[in-house]
């Protein structure tokens, strides 16, 4: 389907062999985190490389990245060499503590490939893309006759649990995310049926399946007729956010949405049973996309992306920088697009929510760009990361430093965070390329792999005071529970067994029994945590019947 269409892809745009020197000036409204650690993959010649495009974090910390690599890469103490061909992607898992546990290579004949991941509360690791031709999975391999769709599912060791194939000609999986019951949910878009072993989806546009834990498919809709799905994100609910982009007039569900230049970003909201309950258009008259899209736990989306601005030679491609956040009922809040002060494709390819109020935004950026308050400035390509809170003003924005202009790059591509509100980062670098007090350097283009501490978050200035075990009955619990609270006042955080924060409330003002609403929540094992109005700290397991 995309080719048929003036549909173009990202990878094009941002090589890392641009030229690159960067500084950064203007104040900051709060405290850049600390870059963690940094993982950088190795090659032994220029005919070797590899990038990182999405990454995942699991319930107990560890984390898995996917990408593409040719020739050899070495990522922490594995190494990778691939076969024949020009297709080679390949997800590692990295342990909390950084270091590289195992690496898979995902071989494919042809150059075509694309690749997105997710992570399960018990370390599982789901892995969703296409390929053109054919593809080995490690311990299933599929064939097409074009471009066709897969997902497979991996344990923690990283051994082949179950593997599936769109079966279509022409079929495109960019959008994955996993819930807290370890169902998995994948978007993509086709021009002919696709059915991943199960019933038949017919037609052509966007289409959304789950499957469950064990890789029978629970749900397949096609919920457009056109457009091109690049991004999924899941609420603690049960609903499904859709971004893309789509030209013309197309309808969603029943929803006509008509476009403003050739292609136009989209958002759309389903509800568990893949009904279309909304869809919303942004755009300007040039080509723009929605790439990425994250939810807080009050189930409102942020989309992240770019708006192309008119092409000011034929050789050139410029655009702006497009965030922007809408209620859980599609009212659009506020809408960010930032322009660079050169020529150049400038997009948010990578969000994450932070389980704090605000979202971060990674992807790549050359020339002068405001964020807020900061300024950064890049004479070639530069990874860069900010964070916005809840109303869109930018908290803080940070910038990867490159010691020679001429030889040094990197890029941003995915964002994943954990429950602390700590961000995992994957892209690319080239060169010499410091990240805070983190120097990396490689000749040979490579992935990146970082992790940031959570920073800029002003805690509540309070004395030290003991944490302790909450109260709750019934438990386990439908509909309702209630909470037996020793000190009034505070909040209330509930956080599901991936330890994304699902919802949020504020607790009564004196002691006793406070009632706290399931509605919504899926079944399964939750977290509360309230911080009570002395500041202290009191957790309670739940499980949600």
């Amino acid at each position: 389907m995309r080719n048929s269409t003036p549909f173009r892809s990202l990878l094009p745009r941002l090589g890392l062999a641009a030229l690159l020197g960067l500084t950064a000036v203007g104040a900051q409204a709060q405290s850049v985190p600390t870059w963690a650690r940094v993982t950088r993959a190795t090659a032994p010649n220029m005919n070797s490389g590899s990038n990182a495009r999405r990454i995942a974090v699991a319930g107990d910390g560890s984390y898995f990245v996917v990408g593409s690599f040719s020739g050899t890469m070495t990522l922490g103490a594995v190494a990778l060499t691939s076969g024949p061909g020009n297709g080679h992607g390949y997800v590692a898992k990295l342990n909390a503590a950084g270091t590289v546990l195992w690496a898979k290579a995902l071989e494919s004949s042809s150059g075509d490939m694309n690749m997105n991941v997710a992570a399960d509360a018990a370390g599982n690791v789901y892995v969703a893309g296409y390929f053109t031709n054919d593809i080995n999975l490690g311990g299933s391999a599929f064939t097409s006759s074009g471009t066709d769709s897969f997902i497979v599912k991996y344990n923690a060791q990283g051994v082949q649990q179950w593997a599936k194939q769109a079966g279509a000609s022409n079929a495109y999986v960019l959008g994955l995310a996993a819930d807290a019951a370890g169902n998995v949910t994948l978007a993509g878009d086709s021009d002919s049926n696709v059915s991943f072993g199960g019933g038949a989806v017919t037609g052509s546009g966007v289409f959304v399946f789950r499957f469950s834990t064990t890789g029978t498919v629970l749900l397949g809709r096609r919920i457009s007729n056109g457009g091109y799905a690049e991004g999924v994100a899941l609420d603690g609910a049960g609903n499904t956010y859709v971004t893309g982009s789509f030209g013309a007039q197309t309808a969603f569900g029943t929803i006509n949405l008509t476009s403003a230049g050739e292609l136009d970003i989209f958002v759309c909201k389903l509800d568990a049973a893949g009904t279309v309950l909304w869809a919303k258009r942004d755009g300007s008259v040039e080509y723009d996309g929605g790439q990425s899209i994250a939810v807080d736990a009050n189930g409102n989306p942020l989309v992240g992306g770019y708006y192309e601005d008119v092409d000011l030679s034929p050789t050139v491609e410029t655009s702006k920088l497009y965030v922007s956040r809408f209620t859980s009922q599609g009212v659009q809040l506020w809408s960010r697009q930032l322009t660079s002060s050169l020529p150049q494709f400038f997009n948010a390819s990578g969000l994450a929510y932070d389980n704090r109020g605000g979202y971060y935004v990674t992807g790549g950026m050359v020339g002068t760009v405001a964020f807020g308050n900061t300024t950064l400035a890049s004479s070639g390509q530069s990874l860069f990361i900010a964070r916005y809170d809840s109303q869109g003003n930018v908290l803080w924005a940070d910038r990867a430093a490159n010691a020679n202009a001429n030889n040094d790059a990197s890029i941003g591509f995915g964002l994943a965070s954990d429950a602390s509100g700590n961000v995992y980062l994957a892209g690319a670098a080239i060169g010499n390329v410091t990240f805070g007090s983190i120097t990396t350097a490689d000749p040979t283009p490579g992935t990146v792999v970082a992790k940031l501490n959570a920073g800029g978050i002003v805690a509540a200035a309070r004395p030290a005071v003991a944490s302790l075990k909450l109260s709750t009955f019934p438990n386990p619990a439908a509909g309702q529970t209630t909470l037996v609270l020793p000190v009034g006042g505070g909040q209330l955080s509930v956080f599901d067994a991936l330890g994304r924060l699902v919802r949020e409330q504020a607790l009564p003002a004196v002691a006793g029994n406070a009632p706290v609403s399931l509605a919504g929540l899926a079944p399964g094992l939750y977290q509360l945590r309230a911080t009570l109005g002395n500041g202290q700290l009191a957790t309670a397991p739940l499980t949600v019947r």
